[in-house]
């Protein structure tokens, strides 16, 4: 796997901070101590876009591991070292009127996620 370091000054398209201030931080923190200096470019919102962009040698992107599914010519999927301090986050959005599925949802989640 590479090391965040290893990436150092070179293009990463990122979102901007005024779209998740705490995430933003968070992943700071973490390209900080791991020595990352990136050159943020601004991500595109559409990912067929990202993707081109990378293809084109615009910049790379960190994603979830579930990424590396999708194949497309000119990209490569790469571990990086630091992989397992940036864990993914799930949130859930729901209306008022769903509250009582959404809380058997959860509680069955986690159920689920206790049990590993």
């Amino acid at each position: 796997a590479l090391t965040l370091r290893a990436l150092n000054h070179r293009p990463l398209f990122w979102f901007k901070r005024e779209r998740n201030p705490d995430f933003f931080d968070y992943t700071r923190r973490i390209f900080d101590r791991a020595g990352y200096i990136p050159a943020y470019v601004e991500e595109p919102a559409e990912h067929d876009v990202l993707l081109a962009r990378i293809a084109r040698g615009e910049g790379m992107i960190l994603l979830p591991a579930s990424f590396s599914a999708i194949q497309r010519q000119g990209v490569v999927f790469c571990p990086v070292a630091e992989g397992d301090n940036m864990p993914l986050s799930l949130g859930v959005i729901y209306a008022p009127h769903q509250a009582e599925s959404v809380q058997q949802w959860l509680s069955l989640l986690d159920d689920h996620l206790t049990t590993r």
